[in-house]
């Protein structure tokens, strides 16, 4: 079955990189944020010096911005950047709402029938190997912070 794109806003972002040659993708990361405040997650990744960005950023009633475009390199994970779309879900120290798994859930379905990803290849922050410095990120978006509540996130959602 065909996943279509699910709708987005563009938002621009000037915290990317282009890469010199095509980017292989191998996964994608999933991150909460250190506010509830949408304007505020955006306007962080809208200012040149904080030097953070993600692909995709969906609040809490489910809207999906796109920041960054996949074929560049945002500055999400460290260590992954080059190979990896980051998604930031605005949720503080939160569950996912219901409009947010939705829209993650089929953000990601997307994402994995575009770039041929396993589930496998769908992981939060500190779940990625080798993260650069220690992260509680993406904290409880899926229920508790172990991996295992995210693998069973995935299992019911993709």
């Amino acid at each position: 079955m065909k996943h279509a794109k699910p709708r987005v806003k563009s938002i621009s972002c000037p915290n990317f990189r282009s890469p010199s040659i095509p980017r292989t993708i191998d996964q994608i990361v999933i991150h909460h944020t250190a506010t509830e405040r949408l304007k505020a997650v955006l306007a962080w990744f809208q200012d040149d010096e904080s030097d953070r960005s993600a692909h995709y950023v969906i609040d809490s009633d489910g809207t999906i911005y796109q920041l960054v475009a996949e074929e560049n390199i945002a500055w999400h994970c460290t260590g992954h950047n080059t190979r990896s779309i980051g998604i930031e879900c605005v949720a503080a120290s939160r569950p996912l709402t219901d409009a947010q798994t939705e829209s993650l859930a089929s953000l990601l379905r997307h994402l994995m029938e575009r770039y041929s990803l396993t589930h496998d290849a769908v992981t939060g922050h500190r779940f990625t190997e080798r993260p650069f410095k220690p992260t509680q990120c993406p904290g409880h978006l899926f229920g508790d912070t172990t991996l295992a509540s995210l693998e069973n996130w995935k299992s019911k959602h993709l």
